[in-house]
């Protein structure tokens, strides 16, 4: 976060509301400047000129501070460039910050309610308010802990609003980023520092592909050699005849029987790679297929996981056979037969005696 005056304010609001023509930042192109967003601005006036009716209307108070006391803070919400380019550029960057900007408002513990559910000044309440109570902090085992004067260590309250932040953010639905590193005393890089990192990845691209160039061209050169010696082979006569020598013959004999058994290899890989490539399309096709089968469920899935989970479930749950109760009666006549089906039966002649 950075503080401002009302001296100071005037050279950051030129740069972030781009009123300069030129900016030592190669970043910034103005021709984008109508691509910027305002989820609100102060009506055509100037910072200090909307303090000022803030003020005038009783909506803030500035009784009690220096002449330079910082009146202006500037948060940031940082979030990679390519986590938008990933996810759908920049609409989804529009969505992103809007549903960003619903959780940064004055909250109902605002006095004036008049500005309860406006924008921008629940960052002051937070850093700022002195009914603002943050939670003691805590060490590894769990244990309040205490400075060297025996006081509770607070987490910062901006630490909770990054808490805060982000669980917001996922419950909206937008996933795929981290929150970042809790106590960590790293800076954001600086414009030529970013170019440096980009400038060093560049260059590891670059030589990745010499580096696979230069394999290549090994592999290819013995091979270019050979062929150009084999061409340079013999010399033609007066009566258009090529003469060689012995050696040359049978070398170029050799060759000539490799190359129709090498002719007869690459025929049957062509057609195992035309075979695969008709496999590879119907495994498209059957995928497609799938997946249109599929898409009411996974949406379904998406929307509510709990619900689906439970509804299959339930679904394959295998089903308990009937449990049939019997009267005394019904058991003492089953239990009969058993014993009738379980006796010996007697041979036909013992029978007829």
């Amino acid at each position: 976060m950075v503080q401002h005056n009302r001296d100071n304010v005037g050279k950051f609001e030129r740069h972030i509301e781009r009123k300069n023509e030129h900016y030592g930042n190669m970043n910034v192109d103005l021709s984008r400047t109508p691509m910027n967003v305002h989820y609100r601005d102060c009506g055509g006036l100037t910072y200090n000129q909307y303090l000022d009716k803030l003020v005038e209307d009783s909506k803030v108070s500035l009784r009690g501070l220096k002449k330079d006391a910082k009146v202006y803070d500037e948060l940031i919400f940082d979030v990679n460039t390519y986590y938008f380019e990933k996810h759908g550029g920049y609409e989804f960057a529009k969505r992103f910050y809007e549903e960003a900007e619903k959780e940064i408002k004055w909250s109902k513990r605002c006095k004036d309610k008049s500005l309860v559910g406006t924008v921008k000044e629940t960052v002051q309440q937070v850093s700022h308010s002195k009914k603002w109570k943050s939670p003691q902090a805590v060490n590894e085992n769990g244990e309040l802990k205490f400075n060297k004067r025996g006081k509770p260590v607070l987490i910062p309250s901006y630490s909770i609003l990054q808490d805060q932040f982000f669980e917001h953010m996922r419950t909206a639905g937008f996933t795929g980023f981290d929150r970042g590193e809790r106590g960590s005393t790293e800076e954001n890089q600086t414009s030529l520092q970013y170019q440096i990192s980009k400038d060093k990845e560049r260059l590891a691209a670059i030589q990745e592909k010499i580096d696979t160039a230069t394999q290549t061209f090994a592999e290819i050169q013995p091979v270019k050699l050979e062929i150009d010696e084999g061409t340079a082979i013999g010399k033609k006569s007066l009566t258009g005849k090529v003469q060689m020598s012995q050696a040359d013959y049978s070398k170029l004999t050799e060759l000539a029987k490799e190359g129709i058994t090498s002719r007869k290899k690459i025929f049957d890989l062509e057609n195992t790679v035309t075979s695969m490539h008709e496999r590879i399309r119907s495994l498209e096709y059957k995928l497609t297929e799938l997946s249109e089968k599929c898409k009411p469920y996974l949406e379904a899935l998406k929307a509510a996981p709990l619900k689906v989970k439970e509804f299959i479930d339930n679904l394959l749950k295998p089903k308990e056979k009937p449990v049939i109760k019997l009267s005394r009666w019904d058991y003492e006549v089953n239990q009969q037969q058993a014993k009738e089906n379980h006796r010996p039966k007697k041979k036909k002649e013992e029978r007829e005696r």
